[in-house]
């Protein structure tokens, strides 16, 4: 979420720059983003996490569908460049971890019975929100999972 909100204002000051007549960026920054999640402490429980079809003999317990928003505030500033002022508008959102989402749909899963999870897709989430009649809305990301809950037998 953190490399989400620096490329946006990264983006609104580029067109902060260019609008207010400096120079025009001719190479963009480099942008490194590696993103893991690691399932081997659900594993050890004996809980598979898996993108994949399971092709052994199970039990369906359900299908998952969860969507996560953290909580965000609303900040209302101006910034100064080349002494131009620049409204900006926007949510920020709180951190938040992707294990606490994992967990909540193991705890969930684990007690319906299931030990497995398969099929699983996480997607970025989008929901736009404002703060009252005349403000604008801004986007706030959250993320959306699902899957099949299984018990392998």
């Amino acid at each position: 979420m953190k490399k989400l909100f620096k490329i946006l204002i990264l983006s609104l000051i580029t067109i902060a720059s260019i609008s207010s007549c400096t120079k025009i960026l001719l190479r963009t920054p480099q942008i490194d983003n590696f993103d893991k999640l690691d399932f081997s402490e659900y594993t050890k429980m004996g809980f598979l996490f898996t993108p994949l079809l399971y092709s052994g003999e199970y039990e369906s317990i359900g299908l998952i569908n969860y969507r996560f928003f953290p909580s965000a505030t609303y900040i209302d500033t101006i910034f100064v460049i080349n002494g131009v002022k620049w409204p900006l508008k926007y949510w920020k959102s709180d951190e938040y971890s992707h294990y606490d989402i994992l967990d909540s749909i193991y705890s969930w899963s684990s007690k319906k019975g299931a030990n497995a999870i398969v099929n699983l897709k996480l997607q970025v989430a989008q929901e736009t929100f404002g703060l009252g009649e005349y403000k604008n809305p801004t986007m706030v990301f959250g993320i959306d999972v699902s899957g099949f809950a299984i018990k392998r037998k």
